[in-house]
């Protein structure tokens, strides 16, 4: 069967994207890296699923994979790495990474946007063979979801891989999230990946800490976990305010050296167990609001 010309076309375009794209920079650094990403109990299926697409042994089972739990348990990491994992192995494999309300933002702009505008947009996901959306809840806007359905069909037929992360699943998305993609949503590998565990959060601040060029012992980072909390991004923040006072974590431990270097107070209870996560409360300043707003009509 002849090719149209607008078929034609379109494949010449997405084309000349993806010979662009290779030579932008690795957007997953070495942190990213799958070597990065400690396993723990609560977390190995995820890690397991993230090697077979690294090594391209996921097939069918794993080309629509979402990955849900709350902020700071590593959904954005386990993201990054499957990102960073395929474009070692192939860096002709075009990867985008979008937030989902980035994604409905750029849809806004390119509807109402100059033809440049639309045709970047086009392009962009046309051309995309590894689709990675993060903070799939916070979709929002018909037209714009539509348009977010029609690149996944697109891009499953093409045998391309998406990653989904987000804060819960799919059947608790709000009701801005459109029953048609939150359908298919459920219809992808869904894992879950808790709350880290306390000797998991203990490896994750190590490994950060090997990453920034730190020296911390194995009693400290304990410390600080117990202290803090479980959260990876709260303890790379830990860690970077340590990192140009390395006097304060120095010798033997004694949490009183800390007392005023963070601007918060974290509460939570000891615990040693390794069978369970420990479930802490939110210090006031990283709560979220989650009532009072709804989500406005991005429709364009």
């Amino acid at each position: 069967m002849p090719v149209r010309e607008s078929d034609a076309a379109d494949m010449r375009s997405a084309h000349a994207y993806k010979e662009e794209a290779r030579t932008r920079k690795l957007p997953f650094d070495e942190e990213y890296d799958l070597a990065h990403f400690i396993e723990g109990p609560d977390n190995r299926l995820v890690r397991g699923v993230i090697r077979d697409c690294a090594e391209g042994r996921a097939d069918g089972y794993a080309r629509q994979l979402l990955i849900h739990g709350p902020p700071g348990s590593g959904k954005s990491h386990a993201l990054f790495c499957i990102g960073r994992s395929i474009a070692q192995a192939n860096q002709d494999t075009h990867i985008v990474y979008v937030r989902a309300q980035d994604f409905v933002q750029e849809y806004v702009d390119a509807a109402w946007g100059e033809r440049d505008v639309k045709e970047l947009f086009r392009r962009k996901y046309q051309a995309v063979d590894v689709l990675l959306v993060d903070d799939a809840h916070a979709f929002s806007g018909e037209k714009s979801q539509m348009r977010f359905i029609s690149i996944l069909e697109a891009l499953y037929a093409r045998k391309g891989i998406v990653a989904i992360g987000a804060e819960k699943p799919p059947h608790e998305f709000s009701k801005a999230v459109l029953p048609a993609l939150r359908s298919r949503f459920l219809a992808m590998l869904i894992l879950p990946i808790t709350a880290h565990y306390e000797e998991t959060a203990v490896r994750i601040l190590m490994k950060k800490a090997e990453f920034f060029r730190m020296d911390i012992s194995e009693e400290w980072a304990r410390a600080i976990v117990r202290k803090v909390g479980f959260d990876s991004r709260v303890l790379a923040g830990v860690l970077k305010r340590l990192k140009i006072e390395p006097e304060l974590i120095a010798g033997e431990v004694d949490m009183a050296r800390l007392e005023g270097v963070f601007p918060f107070e974290f509460q939570l209870t000891p615990d040693t167990r390794t069978e369970e996560p420990v479930r802490r409360r939110k210090p006031s300043h990283l709560r979220m609001v989650t009532g009072g707003a709804s989500s406005s009509d991005l429709d364009a």
